[in-house]
């Protein structure tokens, strides 16, 4: 029942301590192609973030424009 923003973090921490587990107990470090794509999930991650932040404050600049809209008319 979480939020997207509050779960976000886990699959980040995950791709680390996988890449972590994976060089300690099977001394296997990730290619570089592997880094490349978890490198390009991260990015579009922080797009993501970043758009929706935008759009917040969009919709709330809005919101506010349409009360101050609506007072005045009271």
């Amino acid at each position: 029942m979480a939020t997207t923003t509050a779960l976000a973090p886990y699959p980040y921490s995950q791709m680390v301590w996988m890449i972590i587990s994976g060089w300690i107990v099977f001394k296997q470090f990730p290619d570089r192609w592997t880094l490349v794509g978890a490198a390009i999930i991260v990015a579009s991650g922080l797009y993501i973030v970043h758009r929706e932040h935008r759009l917040r404050l969009q919709s709330r600049a809005a919101s506010d424009v349409e009360a101050e809209a609506l007072a005045k008319k009271l």
